[in-house]
């Protein structure tokens, strides 16, 4: 809807031809401009929200350009209300199972963290 109706979004500089969607206190933007080896750039308009599934309702409704997890949008994504328009993606840190010494021999523990795993290889 977005890119029908505005300026095109063939390559990283494009971007600056359009509104940007920030998550606040996030720098999701500059982390990724800076990743993809973009210096200096300046964005035509920006909107910072506090709330993510807001920033990406709005993304969704055409309201602008957002960055977020793919493994949170792989539903939008394939229904095709959203789009990943650049390959360049970046890692922003991880997750961790946290537990007390021993606590994996215990089935209910073992069965949770297995789980846990499979689930976290499909994404």
């Amino acid at each position: 809807m977005l890119l029908a109706s505005g300026p095109p979004l063939r390559e990283i500089a494009d971007l600056k031809h359009h509104r940007l969607l920030h998550e606040a206190g996030q720098g999701l933007w500059e982390t990724w401009l800076t990743a993809t080896g973009v210096e200096n750039f300046m964005p035509k308009h920006n909107i910072v929200m506090d709330d993510p599934n807001v920033l990406h309702q709005a993304a969704i409704e055409g309201q602008g350009i957002a960055i977020g997890a793919r493994a949170l949008l792989n539903d939008e994504i394939t229904q095709g209300l959203l789009i990943q328009p650049f390959e360049e993606s970046v890692e922003l840190g991880g997750y961790y199972i946290v537990h007390p010494p021993g606590a994996r021999t215990r089935a209910n523990v073992s069965a949770f963290f297995n789980w846990l795993i499979s689930e976290t290889q499909t994404c």
